[in-house]
């Protein structure tokens, strides 16, 4: 089944579609409520991929491309999760702007950022939209 990209979802959302996972931007210490996290944070169908390294404002907190190969470990759960849910033929809803808001990886992790939406695009391109 297909990628499903929209703007927002909210937690009623997300616990009228059990069988959809959603994503959301998270950090390495899985915690905060901040962005979408607020709304998906500790649904079973909900996955979280690192788009910081905590959450918070201090410089330290944000990804930067020499940090590729640890946000690449920290993902590989999420990125299994979701290629997996896609390959069952179940939906995945993925957050417009994941990373770009709060994160500020476009302007602070491009690399990183690049990868990011490629996992997209591909399964995008492999799955197909709804």
């Amino acid at each position: 089944m297909p990628l499903k990209f929209v703007d927002h979802y909210t937690r009623s959302e997300i616990q009228s579609h059990p069988d959809w996972l959603y994503v959301f931007g998270d950090n390495f210490e899985r915690k905060g409520l901040g962005g979408q996290a607020g709304q998906a944070r500790g649904e079973p169908n909900a996955c979280g991929i690192a788009t910081k390294r905590r959450p918070s404002r201090d410089e330290d907190a944000y990804l930067i491309d020499g940090d590729y190969d640890e946000w690449k470990r920290a993902t590989v759960d999420a990125y299994q999760k979701i290629e997996q849910q896609l390959t069952s033929g179940g939906i995945v809803v993925w957050p417009n702007g994941i990373g770009m808001g709060r994160a500020e990886m476009p302007a602070r992790a491009g690399k990183i950022y690049t990868q990011l939406m490629s996992w997209a695009w591909d399964w995008r391109d492999r799955f197909g939209l709804c």
